[in-house]
């Protein structure tokens, strides 16, 4: 169905597909079995694929609850399109959601009845996340209850 000069990054896109759908299965299989430890999620049935291995795991339910809802986004997307498209409004949304949840910590700290001291010098916060607060700010102001003159973040 393609030209013959597209053989070849269609094969490597095939390859990038498949390795990146197994990452989201792993990643969803190790989600999982952490938030039934937590007790967030009810128990499913856990099978450990490998003897020396602890994370080597395969969940069936979940597998087959995956599989639905492929079918699902399938079947009401209909095309690659529609399909990216809503992909591209869930990434925008958990980027402003995770960006309103850093200032949301980040702000009562500073403004509510006990905010920290301001102590003189500047402080640095290395991070790796552009984005909102850095956690190790947000750690400080708990833990020590105070906050430099000046602030910096480096990532």
């Amino acid at each position: 169905m393609a030209p013959g000069w597209a053989l070849y990054p269609l094969v490597v896109a095939t390859c990038a597909a498949v390795i990146a759908s197994q990452a989201l299965i792993s990643g969803a299989f190790s989600i999982t079995t952490q938030a039934m430890r937590l007790d967030y999620l009810p128990r499913l049935k856990v099978v450990h694929t490998s003897e020396e291995e602890q994370g080597q795991i395969y969940l069936p339910g979940l597998n087959w609850m995956l599989l639905v809802g492929v079918f699902f986004l399938v079947l009401e997307f209909r095309s690659s399109s529609a399909l990216a498209a809503a992909y591209g409004i869930s990434v925008t949304a958990t980027m402003a959601i995770t960006t309103v949840l850093d200032v949301k910590e980040l702000l009562p700290s500073l403004i509510g009845e006990h905010p920290p001291t301001r102590v003189p010098g500047t402080a640095v916060f290395m991070t790796s996340n552009p984005e909102g607060a850095p956690p190790a700010l947000l750690q400080n102001i708990k833990h020590n209850k105070v906050l430099h003159e000046q602030v910096m973040r480096s990532g």
